[in-house]
């Protein structure tokens, strides 16, 4: 008797298990009463990434400068620039370098297209919104 109960309780489990539809929802399993099933894993995380931007441009700037396209590049000393770092504050600029006056950012497409008519160049670090930027490379466009 005991034998011929677990025969019918392992032959009722295979015909469930051989019930159940291969693309059952998990919808349709709650609606019957039981759990729903585990997340299949389809993909690694590196595998399932979608690439939503385009690679960017390489840029024509070493790394830690960034392509602007500026109204004037000036030495420090010269006269319009230097009223603009003493009255904005700004200290430690080096002599030697170049200092840009009103630049805003610059892609190194629109450096290609011959968008920035002015001084494109390569500027460390930007002071008010570009209005000064300190550690400027001019870039030929």
């Amino acid at each position: 008797m005991k034998l011929t109960a677990a025969l019918a309780f392992v032959f009722a489990a295979i015909a469930t298990v051989g019930a159940v539809p291969a693309g059952e929802t998990n919808a349709e399993r709650m609606a019957r009463g039981l759990p729903p099933m585990a997340p299949h894993r389809r993909a690694t995380g590196v595998e399932a990434a979608k690439r939503h931007i385009p690679s960017s441009t390489p840029s024509v700037c070493a790394s830690g400068s960034d392509l602007k396209c500026c109204f004037a590049l000036q030495s420090p000393s010269d006269k319009e620039a230097k009223g603009l770092i003493g009255l904005l504050g700004i200290k430690n600029v080096d002599p030697n370098s170049t200092v840009g006056l009103t630049c805003g950012p610059l892609t190194s497409l629109g450096l290609n297209s011959g968008w920035c008519k002015t001084k494109a160049a390569c500027c460390e670090t930007d002071y008010f919104a570009g209005v000064v930027s300190t550690g400027c490379t001019r870039v030929n466009n």
